[in-house]
């Protein structure tokens, strides 16, 4: 029903009458069958679309049944009024002061001010012009009252919209006093609390920090101890090392002296083997003293620096018998410890334990000093040292 109702409106606006004439027949039929209320509403419209078409006659017999099937008796005057303006239009005055005067009760104003212009126009066309006159004068005084009223009414509404608009503009300036408030008491408790946190881990991290120094130096402290102990043992460790130098040079010299001795002893025997040969005797002081001293004199070469070339095999063998002589089988305890030691490695053995150093041996063997280190080094593995320790040394005390 709405939706034809609404269509029905849109055609009559356009004043297409078939279409809306088709529309609200269609809206009646649903409303007669359901028995809907809408159906007086359609009644009245359909009235309005054949006064409208200037069909009276129809436009009369649905305002007529709109009148007589409406209950409530403010409408009712309302559907007075369409009649009464209908028999204006129709020319029959009597039914149309009879209907206008009956919607002139009504409890609306304006359906009053209504009901009494079309009796005015009514009176006026038949020349009743007192009656007209007093239908006009009730139609003003009714509009001025109204208008009255709706100064009134006008006035108490823009004083009350007013009075509104003010309390409105109270609330609002005490919402913004109250706004500004928290929000300034919310900037200061948070500047507060900004400031507590500041010195809170401003003392903290005070707190930590003279932790951490007094930490530092008691670490130092500790430190320094440790280096003045290190220190302490760093100097007996350097007093036990001249000690021993000490007594190393004193042993190397006791050790030259007895060479020395050897080698006079030994030139002394040959000497009185060649007298004693010449008297015709005959003495055996031992094959090897000859060697010895040669071997004896090649170290004196070696020391001063005068040797030139290298070895032979024979002088290296004459000089491993005169370290077997002078240091308790030198050569041999060295063979015993290592037997993977070559004639190479026993020369700088016998060398370094004569006291030959880093410089000598380079020069000896004609080579770099990183060569002598490297030999060194593999010597070190070969006796079983640890790259530790001193070789130097350890052949001395060997």
């Amino acid at each position: 029903i709405s939706a034809s109702l609404n269509i029905a409106r849109v055609y009559l606006f356009k004043s297409e009458w078939d279409s809306c004439s088709l529309y609200y027949n269609n809206a009646l039929e649903i409303a007669v069958q359901k028995n809907y209320l809408s159906e007086i509403t359609i009644l009245h419209e359909l009235g309005i679309l054949y006064r409208s078409m200037q069909n009276l006659s129809e436009a009369e017999r649905y305002f007529l049944a709109a009148y007589e099937k409406e209950t409530d008796e403010e409408k009712k005057y309302m559907e007075c009024l369409s009649l009464g303006y209908l028999y204006m239009q129709m020319g029959q005055t009597e039914n149309a002061r009879k209907y206008l005067i009956m919607s002139a009760n009504s409890s609306k104003a304006y359906t009053q001010i209504s009901a009494y212009d079309c009796l005015y126009f009514l009176e006026k066309d038949i020349d009743n012009f007192e009656e007209a006159i007093v239908y006009h004068e009730l139609a003003d005084s009714i509009t001025n009252a109204m208008e009255e009223l709706n100064s009134r009414e006008l006035i108490a509404s823009l004083q009350k919209k007013y009075e509104n608009e003010k309390l409105r503009n109270d609330n609002l300036q005490m919402k913004v006093r109250y706004t500004n408030f928290i929000l300034w008491g919310t900037i200061a408790f948070l500047f507060v609390v900004a400031c507590m946190c500041y010195y809170y881990y401003k003392n903290r991290n005070n707190k930590k920090k003279i932790a951490e120094i007094e930490l530092q130096i008691q670490e130092n402290e500790e430190e320094i101890e440790r280096y003045q102990q290190e220190i302490e043992d760093i100097q007996i460790s350097k007093d036990q090392v001249l000690k021993e130098n000490l007594m190393l040079e004193e042993n190397r010299t006791k050790v030259g002296e007895l060479n020395g001795k050897i080698v006079l002893l030994t030139m002394q025997n040959k000497t009185l083997s060649e007298h004693l040969k010449e008297l015709g005797g005959e003495l055996n002081v031992g094959i090897s003293s000859g060697s010895f001293i040669h071997a004896f004199r090649l170290l004196l070469a070696i020391k001063e620096g005068t040797l030139r070339g290298k070895l032979s095999n024979e002088e290296r063998q004459k000089l491993f018998s005169l370290f077997d002589l002078i240091y308790w089988n030198y050569v041999s305890r060295l063979l015993e410890r290592a037997p993977t030691l070559t004639k190479h490695d026993l020369e700088i053995c016998c060398f370094l334990k004569f006291g030959l150093s880093h410089e000598e041996l380079s020069c000896i063997f004609h080579t770099t000093s990183d060569s002598v280190t490297r030999a060194k080094g593999r010597l070190k593995g070969r006796l079983g040292i640890s790259p530790q320790d001193d070789l130097d040394l350890f052949l001395k005390e060997f």
